[in-house]
């Protein structure tokens, strides 16, 4: 029997995840051990998912009487989240800590309490904000004047990875890598119509990491969103 307690200072709950296992969209079962060897990335990517789908998307018409709350709520992610401790990943992370907010409030609802979600909704743009978002949507073009022999600064790169980090992706499944190619020999292996010549630009290739739809079962699901995420990216 295993009792599992995480938070400090927050609503403390035993749970016996005896037998518990970690569903895969399609049918398949992620066990204790499964998940013990699995992938660091797609262990990561399969909590992230869990948490949405399980948890996430299904809290809101719970609390508002819609929908009757499983007698399993929230298990998988208790799961998930004590094998990641258990592996030694940094739980104080950005992604773990959203994740466990939606655990704890998985506690609070099994145990009868009534709960309360604080997000606050974004501040609108203001007007003059809004300008610059209308300049990025409809004044933008591709720029294909290349300005010789003048290196691209690493911060504008860094800055550019970021934006694309930062876009919209399926389920929280974070799939998308970036290469970045400033080697004129490694650059022939990216075909473009577009002529780019090596001194006057770098090369950002778009990728997506298909372990991850293997594993959360998205592979045959829906598939085409993973093109959906780097094109956003």
């Amino acid at each position: 029997m295993i009792w599992f307690i995480l938070f400090k200072g927050g609503y403390m709950t035993k749970l016996d995840l005896e037998g518990v296992t970690v569903w895969r969209i399609g049918g398949d079962e992620y066990t204790r051990e499964d998940l013990r060897k699995m992938d660091p990335v797609c262990l990561r990517a399969l909590f992230r998912e869990r948490i949405h789908h399980t948890v996430e998307v299904e809290i809101y018409p719970i609390m508002l009487g819609r929908k009757k709350m499983p007698e399993n709520f929230g298990y998988q992610a208790e799961l998930l989240i004590e094998v990641c401790n258990e592996r030694g990943f940094n739980l104080e992370d950005d992604d773990f800590q959203w994740g466990l907010k939606y655990i704890e409030l998985a506690r609070r609802l099994r145990a009868g309490a009534n709960i309360e979600i604080d997000d606050q909704l974004p501040v609108a743009f203001t007007d003059d904000e809004m300008k610059v978002v209308r300049k990025l949507l409809w004044a933008r073009r591709s720029v294909r004047d290349w300005v010789p022999n003048r290196p691209i600064p690493d911060e504008i790169v860094e800055q550019l990875l970021e934006a694309g980090r930062a876009a919209p992706n399926g389920c929280n499944l974070d799939i998308v890598r970036f290469i970045v190619i400033k080697d004129k020999k490694r650059a022939k292996w990216v075909w473009s119509d577009i002529p780019t010549p090596m001194n006057q630009c770098v090369l950002i290739v778009i990728c997506y990491d298909a372990r991850v739809y293997e594993t959360v079962g998205h592979d045959k699901l829906v598939s085409h969103n993973q093109g959906y995420d780097a094109a956003a990216a």
